[in-house]
């Protein structure tokens, strides 16, 4: 452990804003993507900053 750095931050508060679904493979996660950004746009919100997904895939 000792190669591994560590560290601790303070983030101010943030909006989050989610989509839960499935899709078949990996390579799908546009799909979810195609439903998320024009939802965002719909609901007139600007995405700022950082975005990506979590999977989870239950072989691991």
């Amino acid at each position: 452990m000792s190669a591994i750095t560590v560290s601790r931050e303070q983030l101010p508060a943030q909006t989050i804003v989610a989509l839960r679904g499935t899709i078949p493979t990996y390579g799908e996660e546009g799909l979810l993507w195609g439903r998320f950004m024009p939802e965002l746009a719909a609901q007139g919100i600007v995405p700022a900053g950082p975005g990506g997904c979590f999977e989870h895939d239950p072989e691991y």
